[in-house]
């Protein structure tokens, strides 16, 4: 069975009553590796969502979404506060495996027009302080040393990156929480 088969399969067997589901992540992008696991988001009416589960189906690793309109929703508000699209591009650049009531073409398009738009533009304090911690962190640098010296670099590294991503408007990719509960 492919994939797609085994997500089908195990959204039928265990959300018989899901509006929408879809497949996301590496396999769905075509760079899944041996590791890879199957990236599911479940849209429910209520119960047992939100939630986030582990389990092993069809010989495949299996990481769970489900949530509700509304649960889904809030973590891609939260994705785009972090300017992190992960929820949106779990729903967005997927496959629909169900689609019940409409809900999951027209969430899956709403993801991915949010993620071509991009992240919203920093606000002034944002940016301020952006530019204080990697100001501060250039200073710091100047006087370390050692291991000291690395791990200051480390940061540097990551807040000029998130400035520079984040100030032409273009999402950052660090790991991120999902849904709420494993």
């Amino acid at each position: 069975m492919t994939p797609v088969d085994v997500a089908r399969q195990l959204v039928a067997e265990h959300f018989p009553d899901a509006r929408a589901a879809w497949l996301g992540g590496s396999v769905v992008r075509g760079n899944a590796s041996p590791t890879s696991d199957l990236d599911i988001t479940v849209l429910l009416d209520g119960r047992p969502a939100p939630m986030r589960k582990s389990l092993e189906y069809g010989g495949w690793p299996v990481e769970l979404f489900v949530h509700t309109e509304k649960s889904l929703a809030y973590f891609a508000d939260k994705d785009q506060q972090r300017r992190q699209p992960t929820m949106m591009r779990l729903v967005g650049e997927s496959v629909v495996l169900l689609d019940a009531d409409g809900s999951g073409a027209r969430l899956q398009q709403a993801c991915r027009a949010e993620v071509a738009a991009g992240p919203t533009p920093l606000t002034t304090a944002e940016l301020d302080l952006l530019r204080y911690t990697i100001t501060n962190l250039l200073d710091d640098l100047t006087d370390a040393v050692g291991d000291e010296r690395t791990a200051i670099a480390s940061v540097l590294w990551q807040d000029a990156a998130r400035l520079l991503l984040t100030g032409a408007r273009h999402w950052s990719g660090a790991p991120a929480t999902v849904c709420c509960a494993k």
